[in-house]
């Protein structure tokens, strides 16, 4: 259970939205984001902040290039807008 609980930041940068109530930037109303942004350097490779399987790797509405990892026991991790897809489903 450890091993898959994300401990460790994904990338090297800083939040540039935090967990919590914010205004969006797609409608200008203040609604609840439940991630935490860490935007970072123009292709720096990101990595998975604990051990899981990819899910998701594609495109999604929204978000651009996203991969999502199941790292059990209920932690689910999003990495969005992403300059390049390096895995796969199953990876």
């Amino acid at each position: 259970m450890l091993s898959s609980t994300p401990t460790i930041w994904p990338v090297k940068g800083w939040i540039s939205s935090g967990f919590g109530y914010r205004i969006s930037p797609f409608t200008g109303r203040r609604v609840f984001h439940e991630g935490l942004d860490i935007a970072t350097k123009y292709n720096t490779p990101v990595k998975a902040a604990a051990k899981g399987i990819v899910v998701f790797s594609g495109r999604k509405a929204g978000y651009g290039k996203t991969v999502i990892v199941d790292h059990g026991y209920g932690y689910i991790t999003k990495y969005v807008h992403n300059n390049k897809l390096l895995v796969k489903a199953g990876d």
